[in-house]
């Protein structure tokens, strides 16, 4: 019984867990902007190779994976907006690859 006095008074409420996931969700789309803008402004392949964090990419991954259920679009937009930009980086990114394959000689 104590344990779960305990439990209940250190849990998060529905709304603090809400109010984390919107604050983490800014914060990806935050950095799949800067990201983006890196790729965009790089001018070498080895400027593009530092602009993309495998790392960062792979968490957001996950968390648009484990989240993916409770994505609402607004009905202005087409889809997730964070996933959408995960497309676009990882589309520049397979045209990186693809273009340092084909350099060969």
């Amino acid at each position: 019984m104590a344990d779960l006095l305990n439990t209940t008074q250190t849990a998060a409420t529905e709304r603090d867990i809400g109010t984390l996931h919107e604050r983490v969700t800014t914060l990806m789309i935050s950095k799949t902007d800067l990201m983006l803008e890196e790729l965009e402004a790089s001018k070498t392949l080895e400027d593009k190779q530092y602009s993309i964090n495998m790392q960062d990419l792979t968490a957001m991954g996950r968390w648009v994976t484990a989240n993916g259920v409770g994505a609402l679009a607004s009905s202005e937009e087409k889809g997730n907006e964070l996933r959408e930009q995960l497309e676009k980086i990882r589309a520049k990114n397979r045209k990186r690859v693809t273009s340092v394959g084909d350099t060969n000689g």
